[in-house]
């Protein structure tokens, strides 16, 4: 499934990437995803195929990776929201609280693309049973335990 999504190009030329357009199409496997993501993705996803224009969607790089570290940004910063009584403007958390758990949703997202490169990989070269079995690095498992933290963090403390 292609998803149009919007790219902060100051962004990426303060990180030295090129990204000559504002909007771009990220293609995406959905069953490739947790169902937790699925969820989450699909709430936000307007006229079928474009995802929310709010800051905390838009891209940072214009590729897969910078679509799943925004998705895991947008839902660590909803959950942040959920849990407080106050409403937090996205701009000081992505500065503050939010900016804790950079290197962990960087991971989160790392192993989400993992998950979507390597069905490519086997269709493009198809394996034996026996080496599929091998654990590999973007299992969903990994990716769970991820965003199992990720949530944790955000849970009121008792």
């Amino acid at each position: 499934m292609q998803i149009l999504c919007e790219v902060n190009q100051a962004e990426c030329f303060r990180r030295g990437i090129d990204a000559p357009r504002s909007t771009m199409k990220i293609e995406v496997d959905p069953a490739k995803l947790p169902e937790e993501i699925r969820e989450f993705l699909a709430d936000h996803l307007y006229d079928g195929y474009k995802l929310s224009a709010r800051d905390d969607f838009q891209l940072l790089r214009p590729d897969l990776l910078g679509f799943m570290e925004a998705v895991l940004t947008a839902k660590e910063y909803k959950e942040a929201s959920d849990h407080t009584r106050t409403q937090i403007l996205f701009d000081e958390w992505i500065k503050g609280a939010g900016k804790d758990a950079e290197a962990t949703r960087e991971k989160g997202a790392k192993e989400l693309v993992e998950a979507q490169e390597a069905q490519e990989a086997r269709e493009a070269h198809p394996v034996t049973s026996q080496e599929t079995s091998v654990n590999t690095p973007g299992s969903i498992a990994n990716l769970t335990k991820t965003l199992e933290m990720l949530s944790r963090k955000h849970e009121p403390q008792s």
